[in-house]
């Protein structure tokens, strides 16, 4: 391995990771976010194309694996890190899996419990 193929690595990952983050940026409609991360998907995408130019099947296998890891990096990221922060320490896996807890006591179209 070279240092040209490490920085094939490196770049496709940090580009596919970046275009993962860029997609729920987008979705959730988060402008700050995807400007930022626009910046630097067109960094990552433009230091790939330099040293890639004059690739191999050496060249390519190093950019689909940096690929691979750049995308579940890219979700496990979203998940542990971006949600966690906008939903607080408390947010966990399993608040994750069950989704949002209605708190039936204090509602007043629940079947009379907590209500007068």
């Amino acid at each position: 391995m070279t240092k040209a193929h490490f920085a094939i690595f490196l770049c496709t990952f940090f580009s596919v990771f970046l275009l993962g983050l860029q997609s729920k940026n987008v979705n959730q409609g988060r402008y700050t976010a995807a400007i930022i991360t626009s910046f630097g998907i067109s960094v990552a995408q433009f230091a790939f194309v330099k040293y890639a130019v004059a690739g191999s099947y050496y060249a390519f296998a190093f950019s689909a694996v940096g690929g691979c890891f750049g995308i579940t990096f890219s979700i496990w990221f979203y998940k542990h890190i971006i949600e966690r922060n906008q939903h607080g320490k408390k947010y966990t896996k399993r608040s994750i899996e069950k989704g949002p807890q209605k708190d039936e006591g204090n509602d007043p179209g629940s079947s009379g419990k907590g209500t007068q």
